[in-house]
């Protein structure tokens, strides 16, 4: 938990410097909670596949794309309490350099 902890009032200092937003420690320790909990909850439910029969839990490996084109891998997250979502993307070219890297997140969603 710390080093979510950590992570958070890092960024909480950056948007207070950068952008003059602050919020209140109440606030980020409950944005804190809710993340690891999440987190904890995904770990579970991966370990808990892994126990599956016939259900692969391997990772694999990024291949490149073909020379003179690009690749794009896009990531996405859906809170299952409703408070928010994530979406992010990056583009390689061939050879595996980063071309490009974009994210995006929501709270509060009203579905």
């Amino acid at each position: 938990m710390l080093p979510c902890l950590l992570w958070c009032v890092w960024g909480q200092r950056n948007q207070l410097f950068h952008n003059g937003k602050h919020r209140d420690a109440a606030v980020i320790l409950n944005w804190v909670e809710n993340y690891v909990c999440s987190y904890r909850s995904a770990q579970h439910k991966r370990n808990t596949q892994a126990l599956i029969p016939g259900h692969s839990n391997s990772v694999k490996q990024w291949q490149a794309p073909l020379p003179g084109s690009f690749k794009m891998n896009v990531d996405a997250l859906l809170l299952s309490n409703n408070h928010g979502m994530g979406v992010g993307a990056v583009i390689r070219y061939f050879a595996g350099q980063v071309a490009h890297v974009c994210r995006s997140a929501k709270k509060r969603l009203i579905v």
